[in-house]
């Protein structure tokens, strides 16, 4: 994860003559939403509990071995997690081994998705890196990384990753497919997928903050998944550009072709002065089930946002967010069987967050 943050973020705290940093993060916001519906942490009548703080930990304990933990707590369901643990052996800088829990290494914010001063928004973009299945916190097993080339101002990196993948999901599928019930919910859950295997190439490029990413794993067992994409992005001091688009697909053991789905985004940020930033985000996702051809609100998720922030530090931002959605995929009510029942589920929602995250 340091190895990750940028320069002129804030910095781990050293401990036992550098062999032994620490770092944490955390975040709390407000969220208010124009109707009956929920997104993230925006809830009719406002919520103030959308807190969590992660502490991680990273120890140089032989000159080519490390470990490294990271923990975190949730104020408003009260959970603790361990979000990942691993050992690293580095045989050179082509060749990294891992073993444990480790960072999903997927897209631009994978691998850091908790920690909201590497990125402009508090929320990440919900069809990617929300409950859609696509991308988890940590793999379960083992992965490599390292240096494929070096060529001038050209670079080029790899990471590749076996095992367990945990996606934490709110899988609108069955519902659709055996129909609604009075006091139907959909409930985020955390979904174990087995043998799974993929990988990400991170291509730098000589033009200073251009890069380019491109993602994707394959399930080995059980039903057939695979996801695949790619990322852009052009970040300097003062301007952040960002896009991506991943495809995924599924097939059951036994029907075939089950469903697909598209989610992508593109986003942009700018310094307005020193410490004052604003962006602006477009997103779109789209699920497809295979012989389905009923009301689509539920699989589909527009999105329009836009945010303006004040840094007090690199390591210091408060946020304020405003987002207009069109589709219930990721906003809607708890009761959602019951509004669509009763034909009540309003599929265009407002929400505004305001909140500050913070890391060392």
């Amino acid at each position: 994860m340091l190895a990750l943050v940028p320069a002129g973020r804030a910095l781990a705290v050293d401990l036992a003559d550098g062999k032994l940093s620490l770092n944490g993060f955390g975040q709390w916001a407000y969220g208010n939403i124009s109707n009956k519906n929920v997104y993230e942490a925006a809830t009719p009548g406002g919520d103030f509990g959308g807190g969590s703080f992660a502490l991680a930990l990273h120890a140089q304990v032989l000159d080519r071995g490390s470990i490294a933990a990271q923990g975190r707590l949730n104020r408003d369901d009260g959970t603790a997690n361990l979000d990942w643990a691993f050992a690293e052996w580095r045989f050179s800088d082509a060749l990294r081994f891992r073993l444990g829990i480790v960072q999903h290494p997927f897209g631009i914010s994978g691998d850091v998705r908790d920690i909201g001063t590497l990125r402009p928004f508090f929320l990440l973009p919900s069809g990617v890196y929300g409950t859609s299945g696509i991308t988890g916190e940590a793999v379960d097993g083992g992965a490599i990384s390292g240096a494929l080339l070096e060529a001038g101002s050209w670079s080029l990196r790899y990471d590749a990753y076996f095992g367990s993948l945990h996606l934490p999901s709110t899988d609108p599928y069955d519902k659709l497919a055996t129909g609604f019930r009075p006091g139907g919910t959909l409930v985020p859950v955390e979904d174990e997928i087995d043998y799974v295997a993929g990988g990400r190439l991170l291509a730098a490029t000589p033009v200073a903050g251009l890069s380019f990413r491109f993602s994707g794993y394959a399930t080995l067992r059980n039903s057939r998944a695979a996801i695949a994409g790619f990322s852009v992005q052009y970040a300097t001091d003062q301007l952040d550009l960002r896009a991506e688009y991943f495809f995924r697909s599924e097939a059951g053991q036994e029907t075939g072709a089950r469903a697909y789905e598209h989610a992508g985004y593109l986003e942009g940020s700018l310094y307005l002065t020193s410490h004052v930033q604003a962006g602006l985000r477009a997103e779109l996702y789209a699920a497809h089930l295979l012989g389905y051809s009923g009301p689509r609100p539920l699989l589909d998720h527009r999105e329009l946002a836009a945010t303006l922030n004040y840094w007090f530090a690199p390591g210091f931002v408060l946020k304020l967010s405003g987002h207009l959605i069109d589709g219930n995929r990721f906003a809607h009510p708890v009761a959602v069987d019951d509004a669509i029942l009763a034909g009540t589920l309003e599929r265009r929602t407002v929400a505004v967050i305001f909140g500050t995250q913070f890391s060392f």
